[in-house]
């Protein structure tokens, strides 16, 4: 090859190189000014929370809504600062709403009740049929793995919420510590539903439960199991009926509740 073509092909070579080094700084910028946009989303809606949150419980136990599963847990209850997961059937099995209930029971002594919708199915109505305050949730629907993944480690680090529950699919090990140190630090109570097949997987959630829903009479009814908790009393169960926690919740319940206007806060696709 003629030097003087090698030299232009060099000169193209070189230029390409800086066009490509140039679009990928461009597209980190990008991604980083998407990622402020939407933690300063996220902090403005969490802020009209704050007013009403009180003092969280810090090392005290919030009581389950059963007596018969707060006498099988560690502390006698939920504890802030912790992540719980719940094992089971996801779809239609009732596990998501155990896992919603009880992110609510800790929740309602303070901050918001984030719902991380990864799977964009999650729907309000049933969650104000529990008693839940739709006003004092915020649901956050994620578009893709790398958002969920950050969305997910933001609203577990917020001191303004009080609870979040999600849907949790593969995660890898050391992503998984992350969650657990964020807690820690926050104090927020995490409460992670996921799939039976992933019982074989490592865990860093503080309690591990197992939900399996029995034949009783029309109503739901469980046997739930302590798969690992730290504190001890891995292997204990239980058998309890979420209908109970409903009924009562049923008769408590007014029309504000189911009001559109109070409502939950939504921030849906949304990407970086």
């Amino acid at each position: 090859m003629p030097a003087s073509q090698q030299h232009q092909y060099e000169g193209h070579d070189e230029r390409a190189g800086h066009v490509g080094h140039d679009q990928s700084e461009q597209q980190g910028e990008n991604e980083q000014g998407d990622q402020k946009r939407i933690l300063q989303q996220l902090q403005y809606l969490i802020r009209d929370f704050q007013p009403v949150a009180v003092a969280k419980s810090g090392e005290s136990s919030v009581p389950t809504g059963w007596e018969q599963l707060d006498s099988i847990l560690p502390h006698g209850g939920w504890r802030s600062g912790q992540l719980v997961e719940w094992l089971g059937e996801v779809k239609g099995g009732g596990v998501g709403l155990l896992g919603l209930w009880s992110a609510w029971q800790v929740a309602q002594r303070g901050g918001v009740l984030v719902v991380l919708d990864n799977t964009g199915k999650f729907f309000p109505p049933a969650a104000a049929a529990l008693g839940i305050h739709l006003s004092r949730m915020l649901v956050v629907s994620p578009q893709g793995k790398a958002d969920f993944d950050w969305t997910l480690d933001q609203v577990l680090r917020c001191r303004a919420v009080g609870a979040v529950w999600v849907n949790l699919p593969k995660i890898d090990n050391r992503a998984y510590r992350r969650l657990q140190l964020a807690v820690e630090q926050s104090g927020v109570f995490g409460v992670l539903v996921r799939e039976q097949k992933c019982l074989p997987d490592p865990t860093w959630a503080h309690l591990r439960l197992r939900a399996t829903p029995l034949a009783g009479q029309g109503n739901w009814r469980f046997r739930v199991e302590v798969i690992r908790a730290v504190g001890g009393n891995t292997g204990a169960s239980c058998e309890l009926e979420f209908m109970e926690i409903a009924n009562q919740q049923r008769s408590k319940r007014d029309g504000a509740l189911l009001n559109p206007t109070n409502g939950p806060q939504i921030i849906t696709n949304y990407s970086q």
